[in-house]
């Protein structure tokens, strides 16, 4: 499972339950843009007292890059199929979501949103057993509540 934006928020807790409670490993992709220095390190420890660290060593990888970057991803995508490993799924956590800068900074959000989601979807494409897909924006909640009515 590769999970771009894994060290965010909303896609640490989901590694952490992934693999506390599956037998799934984690690929996590992330440019390190919106997250804390220590959070791979918390995730590790976490897991560590759960599973042991020599399952958290198995079954956990990181790699720094950006979603942006198809070559980089797809030379990922290689080394895990060349390892007998494929990457059959994508958790896509990765996408721009801050409302205020998002129209500071529209081209820049279209770029890592769009183009960083299709470059996801290019490689799922080449790379067959990698067919399930699942899109996480965020949790955040707008407006009043009287407008939701």
């Amino acid at each position: 499972m590769l999970v771009p934006g894994g060290l965010g928020f909303i896609g640490s807790h989901t590694i952490l339950e992934i693999l506390e409670h599956t037998s799934a490993s984690v690929v996590i992709v992330d440019d390190l843009s919106n997250c804390f220095g220590d959070v791979l390190d918390r995730i590790k420890s976490l897991l560590d007292a759960k599973i042991g660290s020599e399952e958290v060593a198995r079954r956990l990888r990181f790699h720094q890059g950006s979603i942006l970057d198809l070559q980089f991803l797809d030379q990922l995508f290689q080394e895990y199929r060349a390892k007998g490993e494929p990457i059959d799924g994508i958790m896509h956590f990765a996408a721009k979501k801050a409302i205020g800068e998002s129209f500071q900074l529209p081209m820049t959000y279209y770029e890592n949103n769009v183009v960083g989601s299709m470059n996801l979807f290019k490689l799922m494409e080449r790379y067959t057993e990698c067919s399930n897909f699942i899109f996480s924006s965020t949790a955040g909640v707008y407006g009043d509540k009287d407008d939701c009515s």
